[in-house]
């Protein structure tokens, strides 16, 4: 149904965590659902391994095998077929029912420098082809740093949803994500406020106003989720406002990119049930304990799903970028 592309320049936003569960969340409701670990750091890929570790499963980052000759010389292999020799290397694996891994590891900042990034640009999205037709959602947790996966991540995906916390330089890492890739069409853009606390309704007026104040070039910010709301609608206005003045000259054609950016209203709790989640290798599906962390996680599943709906078969006419995402549904 859509590839979701979870996306931030800042750490410590709870970008993994989101990847981790969101993907999750689809597997609970028994959607097929394969999870790409693209951060050569590979914290998505420990939590998943962690209690699942196989006899003789490869380490490592089984793209870099792929994309990569095996003589040691870390050269790229010419692969010139229409068909990735996908069968030929343990890509997946599985991580719970309906949910499954493409691992990440250290070589994959093999792509970082010489042939690497033409060779991922050049297979990644034939490499995409083939798995969509396998899943009913492909999730891609990508590196903190626009480096080459960043971008062709973004490329590929349907909707790319980048985490915010209550931090100044959150927004500014977001807009800085945006503005940078405002060149690459197609994917929808949406918001999640992430690592707030239910009962520190202080810290979420602060995430709301910070947000406000950092978007909204042209309007005030006293009301809270709703100065939020006019942000993203603020910060789209400037971006189109860039991209006319950009498409004006002779040198540009094509027609304005009028997409919204969507502010979710699920907002995700900073809970100590988190952190110890990621030291057990879990998720909030694997307890009853955390059952409201994972109705929150699930509540991002189910707006993510109706922006694919939204975005996929046909743009809305006249849509209202200030206009929460709950308000469609």
């Amino acid at each position: 149904m859509g590839v979701i592309v979870f996306s931030s320049l800042k750490g410590g936003v709870g970008k993994t965590s989101l990847s981790l569960n969101v993907a999750h969340a689809f597997a609970f409701r028994g959607c097929k659902t394969l999870l790409i670990d693209l951060d050569p750091a590979g914290h998505a890929t420990s939590v998943c391994r962690q209690g699942t570790e196989r006899a003789g499963s490869p380490q490592g980052s089984p793209l870099a095998r792929l994309f990569l000759s095996q003589d040691g010389a870390h050269e790229f292999a010419g692969v010139d077929s229409e068909r990735l020799p996908v069968s030929d290397l343990e890509l997946i694996v599985p991580v719970r029912p309906y949910f499954e891994l493409l691992s990440a590891g250290a070589e994959l900042r093999y792509f970082f420098w010489g042939q690497g990034p033409r060779a991922f640009i050049r297979f990644f999205p034939r490499l995409m082809a083939e798995l969509k037709a396998h899943y009913d959602h492909i999730v891609i947790d990508t590196p903190p740093d626009l480096n080459v996966l960043t971008r062709n991540a973004i490329a590929v995906g349907d909707v790319v949803a980048v985490p915010v916390d209550s931090s100044r330089m959150s927004i500014l890492s977001l807009e800085e994500l945006i503005i940078s890739c405002q060149h690459i069409k197609g994917p929808t853009w949406s918001i999640c406020r992430t690592m707030v606390n239910h009962q520190a309704t202080r810290v979420r007026r602060l995430s709301s106003s910070r947000l406000g104040a950092n978007l909204d070039l042209h309007g005030d910010n006293e009301h809270g989720d709703e100065s939020a709301g006019r942000a993203a609608s603020g910060f789209i206005d400037m971006l189109r406002e860039q991209e006319e003045a950009r498409v004006s000259t002779p040198a540009h054609g094509g027609e304005n990119d009028n997409s919204p950016i969507y502010l979710l209203k699920t907002m995700v709790s900073r809970t100590e049930n988190q952190n110890r989640l990621t030291f057990q290798g879990k998720t909030a599906f694997d307890s009853r304990a955390t059952s409201k962390l994972a109705a929150e996680y699930l509540g991002v599943a189910r707006e993510l799903e109706r922006i694919l709906e939204l975005s996929c078969p046909e743009p809305l006419e006249d849509s209202d970028n200030s206009m929460y995402l709950n308000q469609l549904l």
